[in-house]
């Protein structure tokens, strides 16, 4: 039998349009608030307003025509092949559904097509942020440094880091 209404799933380069969504995804994931939102915002933002004089990158994952992750990463200035994990995140109701890791291995296989060979990731050591930091080891991240009280008392950043080597993404 043929679907009528066939399920789409895709990775692409974020549109405009998908500005709205993202907004929703980062509102959502109830882990930002009001300053880390305006913050990606404004990423997005000047991404599309300064598209050929910035260094942002993104990547979304598009379900049934809706964005419900998306991941920002760029070189990391002054370096050869170094490049930042800026922001990935999903949907809440679409987590735990191997959403982020296909975002992660995009961001990673673009970042080797770009002659990358590093991949930095900050996070802090907030509990709301304790899945993050497993979701990277499981995806072959290691911490490399701790800065104690970073972000306020009592709150480190987390800072992790994957060597990238040509390998089959699929």
């Amino acid at each position: 039998m043929i679907q009528t209404n066939p399920v789409t799933q895709v990775i692409r380069k974020i549109e405009k349009r998908d500005i709205l969504d993202i907004k929703e995804i980062l509102e959502n994931s109830n882990n930002f608030n009001i300053e880390e939102i305006e913050c990606a915002l404004d990423i997005v933002n000047t991404y599309f307003n300064n598209h050929t004089q910035n260094d942002y990158k993104f990547v979304c994952y598009e379900h049934n025509n809706r964005v419900i992750g998306y991941a920002c990463y760029g070189p990391t200035p002054i370096t050869r092949g170094t490049f930042d994990l800026y922001w990935i995140c999903v949907n809440p109701e679409f987590q735990n559904c191997g959403i982020g890791t296909r975002l992660l291995r995009e961001v990673e296989k673009n970042i080797i097509d770009s002659n990358g060979r590093l991949i930095v990731v900050e996070t802090s050591s907030h509990e709301k942020y304790l899945s993050a930091v497993s979701f990277y080891k499981r995806n072959k991240y290691s911490i490399v440094a701790v800065i104690e009280n970073f972000y306020c008392e009592g709150e480190n950043k987390i800072i992790l880091l994957k060597r990238l080597i040509s390998q089959n993404f699929e």
